[in-house]
């Protein structure tokens, strides 16, 4: 799991982004990507299905990537996203 915050109170924003990688019940990998205002009741939530894990890689890495561009701040890693080929950004 990679959790995102991004914080900035002269602006109110107060926001927080997760990726979670989670294996199929049968084969494949889902990407969870979570979003919302930081302490909120309800988040929002997305759940991509891939074939393969490289694919699930893959556009975590696209995701991160973009929230890092939005000014988020990486809070923890840790998980299947935590794996050392996970986040290379080349």
């Amino acid at each position: 799991m990679i959790l995102l915050r991004s914080v900035d109170s002269d602006r109110n924003r107060f926001r927080q982004y997760s990726l979670d990688l989670q294996p199929g019940l049968i084969d494949g990998m889902s990407l969870v990507v979570t979003w919302g205002r930081l302490n909120a009741r309800r988040l929002r939530r997305r759940v991509y299905w891939f074939p393969d894990a490289a694919a699930a890689r893959r556009r975590a890495q696209a995701i991160y990537r973009i929230r890092l561009r939005h000014h988020y701040q990486v809070e923890r890693i840790g998980g299947w996203l935590a794996l050392p080929d996970a986040l290379e950004t080349t």
